[in-house]
């Protein structure tokens, strides 16, 4: 047998067994559902944290974690904190990673370089023309 240098591996999985490929398949999808299982427990944990009564000691008031930290994002955006006010906006789903054109219809443009157009001896004349006269 030949050199063993970790390409074994790298069959691509349509050229696989049927059941090669459920197999992959399946270890993947036990993975994500168990990913997706940690995840929702951290969010079920920030949102106990933030719901959490802070009581001010001086002033007696009482506000959930939530609210204090709304008020210190509110109070640093006021200040000019740039970070701050993108986090803000999207909060409030003002602001988007994703910078996409899109036309009249919705639909994403796509923006295709356009090769020079050839100008006939007549055209470049004309051009010619009109740049003397700009001057």
């Amino acid at each position: 047998m030949g050199k063993k240098d970790g390409h074994d591996n790298l069959i691509p999985l349509p050229q696989r067994t049927k059941e090669a490929q459920r197999a992959i398949r399946s270890k993947g999808g036990k993975i994500s559902a168990e990913r997706r299982r940690a995840k929702k427990t951290m969010r079920a944990l920030l949102e106990l944290a933030f719901e959490q009564i802070v009581t001010n000691s001086t002033t007696g008031e009482t506000k959930t974690r939530k609210e204090l930290s709304m008020a210190r994002l509110a109070a640093q955006c006021a200040n000019g904190d740039l970070k701050a006010i993108e986090l803000a906006a999207k909060l409030m789903g003002e602001f988007t990673e994703r910078h996409e054109l899109t036309g009249a219809d919705g639909q994403p443009i796509q923006l295709q370089p356009t090769p020079p157009k050839k100008l006939t001896a007549k055209e470049m004349r004309v051009a010619l023309e009109e740049l003397r006269e700009d001057l």
